[in-house]
């Protein structure tokens, strides 16, 4: 049994002949040749939702920093120093969460998560998830994305990203979204055409964005320093929590094949 994370698991290393099962610790195996692997019956398993609390809850940070205005007022001070009322001219003035709706596109293990949790703070949730007919959660309202666009204070971007696909999110949905909204994306960067998300944020039709995720591009580049956005280095996922997960989800899936059974995270079962 081959356990990995991030390591590339090619045909190459699937051709050891003492070789019969592959334990990836990650949501997506992406970096193991699943195709070569079926062909020669050896079991790939991953750890589906190992991280969804650690990005749901980096997602709702986002979000309640977005409404509130938190990094625009942190880096007025750091540019201005402190001085004068925070009620001179409303500048400062942000939203409450009962009074906002947040869209969800995606509503899989993430989605779900953060639709719990944003229910908890009292936020209007929508979600759009081609793959998911009806909501479990309560007061969550599936609707079309365009709905969710146009209805949103806040849209969060949840969907798994493809190789090679175009955008989910490009000009036609930003220009979608309600005046003055805010953009989250802690998926893949792939997921939006960043090119767009800078027009609609140098129009202020869109006021802010909170982007884990960003192309190496001369468009990732100016996102990363525009003032109205905010960037991190893709730590939706970094929490000591989300290791200890995958490594149990691993250890289960190996249990499970040792005891003849069909592990419940099988990839090609």
């Amino acid at each position: 049994v081959l356990v990995v994370h991030g390591a590339a698991v090619t045909d190459e290393v699937l051709a050891n002949p003492f070789l019969r099962m592959v334990s990836c610790a990650r949501g997506g195996p992406v970096n193991v040749d699943i195709e070569a692997a079926t062909q020669r019956g050896i079991l790939v398993c991953n750890t589906p939702g190992k991280n969804a609390v650690a990005v749901a809850e980096l997602t709702l940070t986002f979000t309640m920093m977005l409404i509130r205005g938190v990094f625009t007022a942190h880096r007025d001070l750091l540019q201005n120093g402190p001085g004068g009322s925070a009620f001179d001219g409303a500048q400062y003035f942000g939203r409450e969460s009962r009074s906002t709706t947040i869209g969800l596109i995606g509503l899989g293990a993430v989605g779900r998560q953060v639709a719990t949790k944003a229910n908890a703070l009292g936020f209007h949730v929508l979600a759009h998830d081609p793959f998911v007919p009806a909501s479990e959660i309560p007061s969550v309202r599936m609707v079309s994305l365009e709905e969710l666009l146009r209805h949103s204070d806040i849209v969060s971007l949840h969907a798994r990203g493809s190789a090679g696909g175009p955008p989910l999110v490009g000009a036609r949905e930003f220009d979608l979204m309600k005046p003055g909204s805010w953009f989250v994306n802690t998926a893949r960067e792939q997921l939006i055409d960043e090119a767009a998300l800078l027009d609609v944020l140098e129009r202020g039709h869109v006021r802010a964005a909170a982007l884990d995720v960003l192309t190496s591009s001369p468009e990732g580049a100016s996102l990363l320093n525009h003032p109205s956005v905010l960037v991190t280095p893709h730590i939706g996922g970094a929490s000591w929590e989300t290791l200890t997960r995958g490594a149990q989800m691993a250890a289960e899936s190996i249990d499970v094949a040792l005891r003849g059974g069909t592990p419940p995270y099988a990839v090609n079962p």
